[in-house]
């Protein structure tokens, strides 16, 4: 009988540049990025300070399919101005970032901030309306 299930294994790959994490945060092109992944009861756990998540109460079932990554401007005004969000769903969603609200590795996005609910990481995300955060966050096309 022929196995119906194949496994693919995907060509894309990050640049080397996002393992060089201090702080738990990446610093590439003149932003920051900040991954999350579910805990043991679906609470977001961000990367450890030197990366990966050893030693963090990771669930390994939901990690797999359950994740969320920020990107903000180093110095917002400067390096950029907009804030991005991107999670397991594929979308892309993005805020003006007024105000320089998030700025450099002091000023980061909490976990939920783009999203309509809060506590775990499979909150609704906030596509075209406010996030917890009060800013708009608009689907990029």
């Amino acid at each position: 009988m022929q196995n119906r299930w194949k496994t693919h294994r995907s060509n894309t790959t990050l640049s080397a540049a996002f393992g060089n994490v201090k702080g738990g945060i990446v610093m590439r092109s003149g932003y920051c990025f900040r991954m999350f992944l579910p805990g043991k009861d679906g609470a977001p756990i961000p990367e450890n300070d030197t990366g990966g998540a050893k030693g963090a109460a990771i669930d390994p079932a939901w990690a797999e399919t359950v994740w969320c990554c920020y990107a903000w401007p180093a110095t917002a005004g400067e390096s950029g101005q907009r804030v991005f969000f991107i999670n397991h769903t594929g979308d892309v969603l993005a805020a003006a970032n007024g105000n320089g609200l998030y700025s450099g590795r002091e000023a980061a996005p909490d976990a939920n901030a783009a999203c309509v609910d809060a506590g775990w990481l499979a909150a609704s995300a906030a596509a075209n309306r406010d996030g917890l955060d009060k800013q708009l966050w608009q689907i990029i096309q």
